[in-house]
């Protein structure tokens, strides 16, 4: 791609972009594309969406800011968005980094579970998924523990119902049993 070529492409990049004052982010309005799940269901992230640089080649709009300002992009890398906004096109809001380390950096801002609960070094479980890349994955010891307490105990904990104490098994217990004595 030629100087004045790059210029028109990056133009229009610009002309598609809203910004936020703010955060000094450059929002992408142009074209969208959805992240997929491994299910391949869209999820919540979106990513800017194709820029065509000539009739058969194509690149993703961040990435070509990121290549034009911040220069070459090696091939087994990711453009990492600094501001963790993915819709942002502002160069300096970009960084061409290795899978790994972008996938440690989204692991840092992540410090609460689902449930609430925090990720410290005592309350989570790593650990790798050999599918695919090789996934490093996290999971909270206080969601994994309650995952396998007893029906009772679990519907208890959600207010269904009160288990019983130890003196009320106990006495339904005996209870049973003579019953049973008595049928036989």
């Amino acid at each position: 791609m030629d100087i004045t070529t790059e210029s028109l492409v990056i133009r229009g990049i610009l002309g598609k972009t809203h910004i936020n004052f703010e955060t000094s982010c450059w929002i992408w309005t142009g074209s969208v594309n959805r992240a997929k799940s491994k299910k391949g269901l869209p999820t919540k992230n979106a990513y800017p969406g194709d820029v065509w640089l000539t009739s058969r080649q194509r690149m993703r709009a961040h990435r070509l800011m990121c290549l034009a300002y911040n220069g070459p992009i090696p091939d087994e890398y990711e453009v990492d968005h600094l501001c963790r906004v993915t819709l942002c096109v502002n160069p300096d809001h970009l960084e061409a980094v290795t899978p790994a380390e972008n996938m440690r950096r989204r692991f840092v801002l992540i410090t609460h579970c689902p449930e609430g609960h925090e990720y410290t070094p005592e309350n989570t479980i790593l650990q790798i998924i050999r599918s695919g890349r090789g996934n490093l994955t996290r999971h909270c010891r206080e969601c994994e523990r309650a995952r396998h307490r007893t029906p009772d105990a679990r519907a208890a904990e959600r207010g269904r119902y009160a288990t019983r104490t130890p003196e009320q098994k106990a006495e339904r217990n005996a209870k049973d049993r003579a019953r049973r004595k008595t049928k036989s």
